[in-house]
């Protein structure tokens, strides 16, 4: 069991103070085009249940009501857009351009895999407020391993995902490349590193680096213990 110690050494941070404003997350679609062997949502994939403009629209209704009530606290300063995979057809990547839309005074940020970004880059709204979180867990060889189960694909995956970045940083979209880690893949994190800086891709102003741990959300820390135990956390 993790010990309570960590949350005060600052590993797992938790903000409980209230908000001033009414930030949120929309969910897509829970289905997505990868099969992370670590992913705590595959129960819950559903391929048949989509976000709708409609149900946008009561969203976005909803929170008019709140800006009328409450004022300044019922203002939306960043909008994360999240799965399954928010990019896994052409209708959810217009989606992301409608939220955007909506709320045209919103910073709008995507959490993707990045597999279908060059498929669908036309239809997102660049040069609007927006940001990418994309993730790559490893160089081609560990990425596909770990984000398809070991089943075997098609390795420009990888390129493309990689080409959709380096086409989000030429038009100055905000991209934040996040590792996805655990102890199957983080000694790899220097040569990932590395190799994002041979790219140019991590010396675009726009660009930034950040790591993550497979998370579980049942667990009350958030850790999956299963693939990270204490000590492998507190080293990355």
């Amino acid at each position: 069991m993790i010990e309570d110690k960590m949350v005060l050494n600052g590993v797992f941070e938790r903000n409980l103070e209230p908000s001033d404003n009414l930030d949120f997350t929309i969910g897509l679609t829970m289905d997505c085009n990868m099969q992370c062997y670590y992913c705590y949502e595959k129960e819950f994939r559903d391929k048949k249940s989509h976000m709708t403009r409609e149900r946008i629209d009561a969203i976005f209704d909803f929170y008019a009501f709140c800006r009328t009530e409450y004022g300044s606290k019922g203002s939306v300063s960043e909008i994360g857009i999240t799965g399954g995979e928010p990019l896994i057809n052409r209708e959810t990547a217009r989606l992301v351009k409608y939220i955007s839309e909506k709320w045209s005074d919103s910073k709008v940020t995507v959490i993707t895999n990045g597999v279908n970004l060059l498929k669908y880059y036309d239809e997102l709204p660049i040069g609007k407020s927006l940001e990418f979180i994309i993730s790559l867990d490893g160089l081609k060889d560990t990425h596909l391993k770990r984000r398809y189960s070991g089943i075997a694909v098609d390795e420009r995956i990888y390129d493309d995902i990689i080409a959709g970045i380096k086409r989000l940083l030429s038009d100055g979209v905000s991209v934040k490349i996040q590792a996805v880690l655990d102890k199957n893949n983080y000694h790899e994190l220097p040569q990932l590193y590395e190799f994002l800086l041979t790219e140019g891709i991590l010396t675009s102003p726009t660009c930034t680096f950040k790591m993550a741990h497979v998370m579980d959300f049942a667990n009350q820390y958030g850790i999956n213990e299963d693939f990270n135990n204490k000590q492998e956390i507190l080293m990355m």
